[in-house]
């Protein structure tokens, strides 16, 4: 069979992987990575995730972790430290294939420096995310296959601000932000080596959300935009593309490589561009 790598989250596309080594296998994923944000400080991501890979399908446990960034076009926002733990599935119906997950996540507000004083949210936050995906597999040629797609997703998240009063004193507010994220896109992916061993592709999709400060894009791997999506103005809606590619390597039969880059356009804060770099291991 094919193994299919689970769209998880709307903002996001995933490439789909090169043929799983065996079926009815277990699969063991390390991966990390950067956030790099226009202007702004960047964040470091990491994740660990158990899978077990059925003939049609599969189902996966994860656990993820951000640490610094900025949140996108938050005035004053408070630094955060974010785990979040996934369980996601998917299943092929011939050449439709559906991924879906659920998540829920605590964020730790770290103390900050501004210039009305210094910053403390004494409570943490919490999130929460779940959506799917509906991709059909159009076989090409030469290895080559074209994979549009379709996703919704739901997400909550916990938002610290502080805010810098006429006189200068500091407060700090927690407010939960919710929406309704949609995308639509395609891959295209080409395998090559001994038996399609090796895989590249490049992804696009165009994504638009009822609010940006509850949108999150992905877990722990293949992310553009990991900690949250904000904006300084709650409940606005907003609209971008995304854009990127991804490549996958097997180092020995059980043993791959899997590298991916994706960045934004047109996003209404700063512009962010993910490098995730991880290995994987049927046994």
């Amino acid at each position: 069979m094919k193994y299919w790598k689970a769209i998880l989250a709307s903002a996001i596309i995933v490439a789909p992987c090169a043929p799983s080594p065996a079926d009815d296998s277990w699969r063991l994923g390390v991966d990390g990575g950067v956030t790099l944000y226009s202007g702004e400080e960047d964040a470091r991501f990491a994740s660990i995730s158990i899978a077990r890979d059925f003939e049609q399908g599969y189902f996966q446990l994860g656990v993820s972790m951000v640490d610094g960034g900025v949140t996108q076009g938050v005035a004053d926002a408070v630094p955060v430290k974010s785990e979040t733990v996934t369980l996601s599935g998917g299943r092929i119906f011939g050449d439709i294939i559906f991924d879906g997950y659920a998540s829920l996540g605590q964020r730790r507000f770290n103390p900050g420096t501004l210039p009305g004083g210094r910053v403390t949210i004494n409570t943490d936050g919490s999130s929460f995310a779940a959506g799917g995906a509906l991709t059909y597999d159009i076989a090409l040629s030469n290895g080559i296959s074209l994979s549009p797609f379709v996703a919704l997703d739901y997400d909550e998240v916990d938002v610290g601000r502080a805010i810098i009063l006429p006189g200068g004193d500091v407060r700090t507010v927690k407010s939960k932000e919710d929406g309704i994220t949609g995308s639509a896109g395609a891959s295209l992916q080409k395998l090559f080596g001994n038996g399609g061993a090796h895989s590249v592709g490049l992804n696009a999709a165009f994504v638009a959300t009822s609010n940006s400060s509850s949108t999150h894009s992905g877990t722990g791997t293949n992310t553009i935009s990991r900690i949250v999506a904000a904006r300084n103005v709650s409940g606005q809606s907003d609209q971008w593309a995304e854009l990127g590619t991804s490549a996958s390597f097997a180092i020995s039969e059980t043993l791959r490589l899997n590298l991916n880059a994706n960045r934004t356009t047109g996003f209404s804060g700063p512009e962010a561009m993910t490098i995730t770099a991880g290995l994987s291991v049927n046994f």
